[in-house]
């Protein structure tokens, strides 16, 4: 029983080394490169949130804090803000469509009413991503 038990302990760390060397998603790089504008950096309000995205509202969310969700740790505003761009590319999301393209996303995103300028974030994240403006977000799923 106990050799069992160590062959599939072994087992279950060989996956968990395998995955830390797997290259990120689509989904990962195009969260990177909101986390990179929003300023996720130590004490912002991303940072304070816990919140990378800098979502207003997710179903993961502790509470909220300046009308921006805060979760308990930054790997579950990491997941949340996974989870709400997954939703968005495969056409889950009752605000975004899978055809939206990065320029329409940003105007839902981060509007312009919200002293953002979603042209300008949005050409920054295709660029950090090496893709165009115009590309639809279920391409990025």
């Amino acid at each position: 029983m106990w050799q069992l038990l160590e062959s599939i302990k072994q087992q279950l760390l060989s996956l968990l080394e395998e995955t830390k060397t797997m290259p990120p998603t689509k989904i990962e790089q195009w969260a990177a490169a909101i986390t990179k504008v929003e300023g996720y950096y130590p004490g912002s309000r991303a940072y304070r949130n816990n919140n990378p995205g800098n979502l207003r509202w997710s179903p993961f969310q502790a509470g909220t804090k300046g009308g921006f969700s805060y979760f308990l740790t930054y790997d579950k505003g990491w997941k949340a803000l996974l989870h709400q761009l997954t939703i968005a590319a495969n056409g889950k999301s009752k605000v975004y469509k899978p055809t939206d393209t990065l320029y329409v996303f940003f105007e839902k995103y981060a509007p312009s009413a919200d002293k953002n300028n979603p042209k300008e974030y949005a050409e920054t994240v295709a660029k950090q991503l090496a893709i165009s403006p115009q590309t639809m977000i279920k391409d990025l799923a």
